[in-house]
C-alpha cells in the first residue's frame, strides 16, 4: 500500500470504527432506557397491587431500537376497587412510546374496548375508534396530560338493570399545573374538556333535548395535591377539607338551538354536596325548564329584573336570552329567585 492510498483507507477505517462505537453506545443507551422504563412500570404495578388494584400484562414487550422506546401490552387486565366498589375488567391493549432524545414526553395509543363488571351485576363496555394519551414531564414529575379520541360509545347496565347508553363523535381533555411556583399552596391545575356530537337518550329525555350535545368546559381545580397518595375518595375528602374548589372560566353547552353559558365555581359542603354560584345565560331551554316545573315566563321576568338592576333593561329579552344566577346550596338548585326542589343534588360520595 502506498503512502498516498493510506490516508483514505485510514479515514474509511476510522469512520467504520466510529459508526461501530456509535451503534454500541446507542445500543447501550437504548438497553439502559428500556430497563429503566420496564422497572418503572413494574414498580407502579407493585404499588397499585399494594393499594388493592391489580393490573396485569402477561405479554408485555419492549421494542423500537435504536432511537425510539416502545412498550407494548397486547391486553391489559384490571381487578380492584373503583369508588369503593370491586370491579374486574380489561383494556384491549396499549402501545406507549417515547424518543430517546425527548424521554420526558410519552405518547400512548389505547386499543378498544374497555370492559368491566362487578359481582353485583354492574357491567359496561366503552368502545372507541381512536384514543390517544400524551403525558408531558414523565421523567421529571408531572407537567401536563392530554387525552383525545373519536367514535366513543358506552353500553351496559347497573346492578338494578338501568341501561347505560352514551356516545360521542369526539372528545378531548387536558390537565396541567396552574401558574405559580412548584409546591406553592394552594396548588392549582388548569383543565379543559371538549365533547362534540354527544348523545345519551335517557338524559336527553330527562332534559327535553332533541339534538346531540356539543360542550366546552374550562377552568381550574384549586387545592388539588396529586403528590399525596390514597384512594380516590380519600383524595376527594382531603381536597374538601383543605378548602378545595373548582372555578369555571367557561361553560358552554349547545344542543340544536338550546344554549347554556355560565361562569362560576363550586366546592363541597359538609354533606359532600356541590355548593356554589354561577352567572348563567340560557337560550332555547324553555322545554327543559318546564320539565322541572319552572315557568319560562317567570324566569324571563326575573331576567328582565336582573337586566334592569345591572343597567341593561330589555336587552336580554330582545335576544330571547335569559340571564340569571344559578345557585347550588343545601342540595337544591335555584335559578334566580326560584328554588327547584325537583332537582336535588345528592352527596358525591
Amino acid at each position: 500500500m502506498t503512502i498516498a492510498s493510506a490516508g483514505p483507507a485510514r479515514i474509511a477505517g476510522a469512520a467504520f470504527v466510529g459508526l461501530a462505537l456509535a451503534a454500541a453506545v446507542a445500543g447501550g443507551g437504548w438497553s439502559f432506557a428500556a430497563g429503566r422504563a420496564n422497572a418503572a412500570i413494574s414498580s407502579w404495578i407493585a404499588q397499585e397491587a399494594a393499594a388493592g388494584r391489580v393490573w396485569s400484562c402477561p405479554d408485555r414487550r419492549t421494542q423500537g431500537f435504536p432511537t425510539r422506546l416502545e412498550i407494548v401490552c397486547p391486553k391489559l387486565g384490571f381487578e380492584g376497587a373503583v369508588l369503593d366498589r370491586p370491579f374486574a375488567g380489561s383494556v384491549g391493549g396499549f402501545t406507549a412510546h417515547a424518543s430517546l432524545w425527548r424521554p420526558q414526553t410519552v405518547e400512548a395509543q389505547l386499543a378498544a374496548p374497555f370492559s368491566a363488571a362487578t359481582p353485583e351485576g354492574d357491567h359496561f363496555t366503552l368502545d372507541w375508534r381512536r384514543l390517544d394519551l400524551v403525558l408531558d414531564g414523565a421523567a421529571q414529575g408531572f407537567r401536563a396530560v392530554a387525552v383525545s379520541g373519536e367514535g366513543f360509545s358506552l353500553s351496559g347496565a347497573d346492578a338494578s338493570g338501568a341501561p347505560l347508553d352514551f356516545s360521542a363523535a369526539s372528545a378531548q381533555a387536558s390537565l396541567r399545573p396552574g401558574p405559580g411556583a412548584p409546591g406553592e399552596a394552594p396548588p392549582s391545575y388548569e383543565f379543559e374538556a371538549k365533547v362534540a356530537g354527544a348523545g345519551a337518550p335517557t338524559l336527553a329525555a330527562l332534559l327535553a333535548l332533541k339534538a346531540p350535545v356539543d360542550a366546552n368546559v374550562s377552568g381550574a381545580i384549586v387545592g388539588l395535591d396529586l403528590a399525596k397518595g390514597g384512594s380516590l375518595l380519600e383524595r376527594l375528602e382531603r381536597w374538601r377539607l383543605a378548602g378545595g374548589r373548582v372555578d369555571f372560566s367557561q361553560v358552554r353547552i349547545v344542543s340544536g338551538e338550546a344554549l347554556l353559558e355560565a361562569k362560576g365555581g363550586f366546592d363541597l359542603d359538609e354533606a359532600r354536596r356541590p355548593r356554589g354560584e354561577f352567572d348563567a345565560r340560557l337560550s332555547g331551554l324553555e322545554a327543559t325548564l318546564r320539565r322541572f316545573g319552572v315557568s319560562p315566563a317567570l324566569i324571563a321576568g326575573g331576567s328582565l329584573l336582573t337586566s334592569f338592576l345591572t343597567g341593561s333593561p330589555g336587552r336580554e329579552d330582545r335576544t330571547k336570552t335569559i340571564r340569571l344566577p344559578v345557585r347550588l346550596a343545601d342540595g337544591v338548585v335555584s335559578v334566580g329567585p326560584l328554588r327547584l326542589p325537583s332537582l336535588r343534588l345528592p352527596p358525591l360520595y
